[in-house]
């Protein structure tokens, strides 16, 4: 997905948070606790905060728990826009100061977003798995410069 298609196709912080049930859970939540798939939606019935009720464990939870997403008041759609410029930028590495520019954000908050996007792409598979998956990149290099293995060894 590029920048143009995620400006376009999500408006609202609902669409943001049904695009990421979909590429996180493929149709079926499960819990982030105890990984059940025995879930409902959460009695609230809160649209701006959609929310899960585990009937296992009996937790509540968003599909933001678990990620980076977590505990953040940047809209999600401003986080799938940060991760769409970062992967599919044509240079190695792509500017905070570009990206807060084209998005009217920020600097600082743009270069922390982009440091736990990189942190949770260097550390943690299943991040980097959903991060790729929101962007639909089918490869990108993020983290260090890989080093030059040995020919002889």
């Amino acid at each position: 997905m590029n920048a143009l298609k995620v400006f376009q196709s999500i408006q609202t912080q609902e669409q943001a948070i049904e695009f990421l049930e979909g590429a996180r859970w493929s149709g079926r939540a499960t819990c982030p606790y105890c990984q059940s798939q025995k879930v409902s939606r959460h009695a609230s019935g809160d649209r701006a905060h959609i929310r899960w009720q585990c009937g296992a464990c009996h937790r509540a939870f968003s599909v933001t728990v678990g990620t980076i997403f977590q505990s953040t008041h940047i809209p999600l759609r401003n986080w799938f826009l940060v991760l769409v410029l970062m992967i599919k930028s044509t240079k190695a590495a792509s500017s905070s100061y570009r990206i807060a520019r084209d998005l009217d954000m920020r600097r600082p908050t743009v270069w922390r977003m982009m440091r736990r996007i990189r942190n949770a792409m260097e550390q943690d598979t299943l991040q980097r798995k959903l991060l790729l998956e929101i962007a639909g990149a089918d490869e990108a290099y993020a983290g260090r410069k890989p080093r030059r293995r040995e020919v002889g060894a």
